[in-house]
């Protein structure tokens, strides 16, 4: 085991994160095939969390590709909203960069290392008392440090947060 997956492995144990689906491709389009668990069912319909795109070869993750924010919605929503991005006709750019990406990973088109698979980890944030104002959600910055921690040469980021913070760094180097 590398020490990026020890890395992965440590943040997913220490901050709860829970494996809850994976990202299958159906027909070339990534699809969202959640496990039959109610317990992790409930988690994937709670808004205020993070949630991660990882890379596993020998059920041992070894790269996220994705950090994602649930602050107005929740991880189902966040993925049909993902899902509609990857569609051909009326999709998004950005959703298209994503299904590129995906697609790549699990079909081994480029020179990158090949998936065997890539599964779903979320979290809900904590909230915490801030100015006096009860339950506010920590997501955002829970999401910033998780950018912060990934997105480097070990884990390229696909998501245009992480692309867009990379190329900054990059360029201060």
């Amino acid at each position: 085991m590398n020490k990026n997956s020890e890395l992965i492995e440590n943040i997913i144990k220490t901050y709860n994160f829970h494996e809850v689906c994976e990202i299958k491709l159906e027909n070339e389009t990534p699809i969202f095939d959640y496990y039959n668990d109610k317990k992790l069912d409930k988690l994937c319909s709670l808004d205020k969390g993070v949630y991660l795109w990882v890379l596993k070869e020998n059920n041992k993750p070894f790269e996220i590709i994705y950090v994602g924010l649930l602050d107005k919605s929740t991880l189902k929503g966040r993925n049909g909203f993902h899902g509609n991005g990857f569609k051909d006709k009326g999709g998004s750019k950005s959703g298209k960069k994503l299904k590129d990406g995906i697609y790549e990973r699990l079909e081994g088109t480029t020179d990158i290392k090949k998936a065997e698979k890539i599964v779903i980890y979320t979290r809900h944030s904590v909230t915490r008392i801030i100015l006096g104002e009860k339950e506010i959600s920590l997501c955002r910055a829970e999401e910033a440090a998780l950018i912060k921690k990934f997105n480097n040469d070990d884990n390229k980021l696909l998501n245009e947060e992480g692309v867009k913070r990379r190329n900054i760094q990059n360029k201060s180097k």
